[in-house]
């Protein structure tokens, strides 16, 4: 191959790659973008970094050594949670990521499941209209009221809980965050 050749298919593979790459990023969603942002929660409350970031195998198994197998079975990517901390309450949200939306649905089934085995007889649950699939928690030990929503979408399985936060809000941020799924879901 001639010199002017080679600069010639360098060229034509560098354009190739330029006009694949968006095509290859917009199948890869980033689930730390999915999640709350300090932006999106009511004044006072901070980022607990000891209590945020990635969410691998490894860190979910220590909790629930079942996940080994089931993640990779399920198609999991990744999964990101944040945490943000005023006082003593809390705002939780995570974003697992998939490979398609049936390991969503088994993530979400699973979660469900996992709930309904604990038996806290002072947990009550409520379809949510979010997403494909969703319910949330409510609940109050001594004077502390939770609440928790969950749900999927399309490949996303999402979380947004909240201790000592009026259910009305947590469930408007769980709004907020399934906004951002779906506009990264495009």
């Amino acid at each position: 191959m001639s010199h002017p050749q080679k600069v010639r298919f360098l060229l034509a593979a560098l354009i190739l790659a330029a006009a694949l790459a968006p095509i290859s990023a917009a199948g890869t969603v980033a689930p730390a973008g999915l999640v709350l942002r300090q932006s999106d929660l009511p004044a006072g409350y901070l980022l607990n970094r000891d209590k945020s970031g990635a969410r691998s195998t490894a860190v979910d198994a220590v909790d629930f050594p079942e996940l080994r197998v089931k993640y990779p079975r399920w198609g999991r990517v990744a999964g990101y949670q944040s945490q943000f901390d005023r006082g003593n309450n809390s705002i939780a949200s995570r974003a697992d990521v998939f490979r398609g939306r049936a390991g969503a649905r088994q993530m979400y089934a699973w979660f469900v499941e996992q709930v309904s085995r604990q038996g806290v007889s002072h947990l009550r649950s409520t379809g949510l209209p979010l997403g494909d699939s969703g319910v949330s928690y409510a609940g109050k030990v001594g004077g502390y009221t939770f609440t928790i929503a969950v749900w999927r979408y399309g490949r996303v399985f999402s979380v947004a809980a909240g201790g000592g936060i009026d259910k009305a809000r947590l469930l408007g941020l769980a709004r907020t965050q399934q906004r951002r799924v779906a506009r990264a879901l495009g």
